[in-house]
């Protein structure tokens, strides 16, 4: 943004069109794994909540405290973030330019003022974000310590459904003008994609429970740390539906974006954009998706706890469960792999279904590789999450046997 404020002509409009898709992909990215966070962090302290209610604690002074929580970490987590981008942004930003077709000569500009400003929005984000699980923290009831935390979650299913009835309507509206805007490039190519991606995110389990269910119920069941991991992820619903949304946005997104852009491509002669811009545009929020859907199950290690030592008590041997953990976690990135792929699907055939009649030469192109890069990208990341809590408990269990 700064460098387009420095550039005239039409390679600064450019500069501002790029900055402000990917300031959009990156608020998507932020809202989806902070909400996901928050809402995990609110499931795990809920009996805590309720502790201190019965202490006296009035529910508006929980949601208080749960938003100066936020606000805390959200500001830490902005200058810090601010620092590191400041210190490191223009150098990659500068290098991805030298592969974006007609930006290659600009020199990257870096303002202070920037820096301050994306500081600010992030703290911004980060509240509207977190605030619906702060409300939820204050509204949960005293009586919960009697009995499973777990017990008493209200789903929002009409919420969810109005949610993604709407930006089902927005990648509607943009379907629709597709035909008449290729003239002009075309441009909507680019969000429908994501837009979708973001519709099955929003639905959450209304469309993840049957894609895990389909999927899982092939493989037999004499596969005991396959059943046991997929029976996790199905019981766990608060930390698996926030793990697959952010799996989600990170495996889905790039591949909506590159699939959209060149199926409508196949009707401009083939046009398609180059690596540097694609990685200018999806870099970061992918990469925070990622990261977030990697904390977002190493946060769960008190429910792992329990989980482990259950498994201890019916003889689960020690293989057996690093075997589960790393069975819990290719589960999550296949299943988000599966929901990519149905975005996708969606994306191409419409596009393609409404260029095809004016357009013989339209074909569709699914983005296979940059779907499996995604998954490739984002396994290690969670097997990691789910492995790395497991070892940490058994190794405090052996700890606690030796004394």
């Amino acid at each position: 943004m700064a460098t387009g404020i420095h550039t005239s002509g039409i390679r600064g409009l450019a500069l501002f069109s790029i900055a402000g898709t990917v300031l959009a992909f990156t608020v998507v990215a932020v809202l989806v794994v902070l909400t996901s966070v928050m809402g995990l962090t609110v499931s795990l302290l809920r009996r805590t909540y309720a502790l201190w209610q019965i202490v006296g604690v009035t529910p508006r002074a929980v949601t208080v405290a749960v938003l100066v929580q936020l606000i805390v970490v959200a500001v830490s987590g902005a200058v810090v973030g601010a620092v590191a981008g400041g210190l490191v942004a223009p150098a990659v930003v500068q290098r991805l330019l030298q592969d974006a077709t007609g930006l290659e000569t600009l020199r990257v500009s870096d303002s202070l003022t920037a820096v301050a400003v994306v500081a600010i929005l992030t703290v911004g984000v980060a509240l509207v974000g977190g605030l619906g699980a702060a409300r939820r923290a204050g509204r949960t009831p005293a009586v919960l310590v009697l009995r499973d935390a777990s017990a008493g979650r209200r789903r929002r299913p009409v919420r969810r459904a109005v949610t993604a009835l709407l930006l089902l309507a927005l990648a509607a509206q943009m379907l629709t003008t597709l035909p008449t805007s290729l003239d002009s490039g075309a441009a909507q190519a680019v969000l429908i994609g994501p837009v979708l991606v973001a519709t099955v995110a929003v639905l959450g389990r209304i469309v993840s429970t049957p894609v895990l269910h389909s999927w899982t119920a092939m493989v037999p069941g004499r596969f005991v740390a396959f059943w046991l991991a997929q029976a996790t992820v199905r019981w766990s619903v608060a930390r698996s539906d926030g793990a697959l949304a952010a799996l989600l946005v990170a495996i889905g997104l790039p591949a909506a974006l590159v699939a959209g852009q060149q199926t409508v491509g196949t009707v401009l002669g083939g046009a398609t954009a180059r690596s540097g811009g694609t990685l200018l545009i999806l870099g970061g929020p992918v990469l925070l998706a990622a990261v977030g859907a990697a904390a977002i199950s190493f946060m769960a290690s008190r429910d792992r706890e329990r989980e482990q030592a259950l498994l201890s008590q019916v003889g689960g041997t020690p293989a057996l469960q690093v075997i589960v953990a790393v069975f819990e976690g290719l589960v999550l990135v296949l299943t988000a792999f599966l929901l990519a792929v149905l975005a996708v699907a969606v994306t191409v055939t419409a596009e393609w279904a409404l260029l095809v009649g004016a357009h013989p030469q339209a074909r569709p192109v699914w983005a296979i590789g940059t779907l499996l890069s995604g998954a490739a990208i984002t396994g290690p990341l969670m097997v990691a999450a789910t492995l790395f809590p497991m070892l940490s408990v058994r190794r405090r269990s052996t700890h606690a046997r030796s004394r």
